[in-house]
């Protein structure tokens, strides 16, 4: 499951580096769901809240 997963995440990193999409949020599935958490989650919380809450 955990090779899968890093695949899935390894293939969205891939498209958001060449500017594309890395998923559709409203068509997928929980693997890819966990996959985009999985890739883009660290990046998120690195970039720490905004000012003012928003």
């Amino acid at each position: 499951m955990y090779t899968a997963i890093r695949r899935i995440a390894d293939s969205m990193t891939e498209r958001f580096d060449r500017g594309e999409q890395p998923i559709n949020l409203g068509n997928a599935s929980l693997v890819e769901l966990f996959a985009f958490v999985s890739a883009f989650g660290p990046v998120v919380q690195a970039a720490g809240p905004r000012p003012g809450g928003y």
